[in-house]
């Protein structure tokens, strides 16, 4: 394995033990599921390494991940005080910004801005 590889499973692997290690991500939600998450979490981050981001292209994709594993905690933290809409609107919210997230980069230069991750965590 080369250096460059070396280098890019310990950012990897560091980025895979912040996301476990952040209980804000998933303390409202029961071990079984807040380990679905981070197991799809870490998947996610997996995926982005084929990406071949720099640093702060990684850092910054590292970022919004955690970030919308953190919305679906708040979300399913705050579901039983939302109506159906209010819920299925918030869904929608969440699953546009992942897409955006996930788009190569050439499609999408953005992640989600702390204005939309309000809206959806908003209520």
């Amino acid at each position: 394995m080369s250096t460059s590889a070396d280098s890019n499973e310990a950012q990897i692997k560091r980025t895979v033990e912040q996301l476990y290690e952040s209980e804000g991500l998933t303390g409202a939600l029961t071990d079984e599921a807040a380990s679905l998450l981070l197991k799809w979490g870490e998947q996610q981050l997996k995926s982005l390494a084929a990406s071949n981001y720099d640093e702060a292209g990684w850092e910054s994709a590292a970022y919004q991940l955690r970030r919308i594993v953190g919305s679906i905690n708040r979300l399913v933290e705050r579901q039983a005080d939302l109506s159906e809409n209010e819920l299925v609107q918030r869904l929608m919210q969440l699953v546009e910004r992942s897409i955006k997230f996930a788009a190569p980069k050439s499609m999408s230069s953005r992640g989600a801005t702390d204005d939309e991750e309000t809206q959806i965590d908003e209520k």
